[in-house]
């Protein structure tokens, strides 16, 4: 509904929740590292997507 309603906005910095999805995923079967308690900035710019660990 958002995109419906925001036809002009960015969708390139939107964050697909496919990707959301997999690194949970991917840290809950260990397959990657991550601070427990740590807090993560999810950044997404021309569609690529990066976590940021913050201090």
């Amino acid at each position: 509904m958002n995109r419906k309603f925001m036809p002009d906005a960015d969708h390139s910095t939107w964050t697909p929740l496919d990707a959301v999805a997999k690194k949970i995923g991917d840290w809950a079967a260990g397959k990657e590292n991550f601070t427990s308690g740590g807090l993560y900035e999810v950044v997404t710019k021309a569609g690529e997507t990066e976590w940021v660990k913050r201090e």
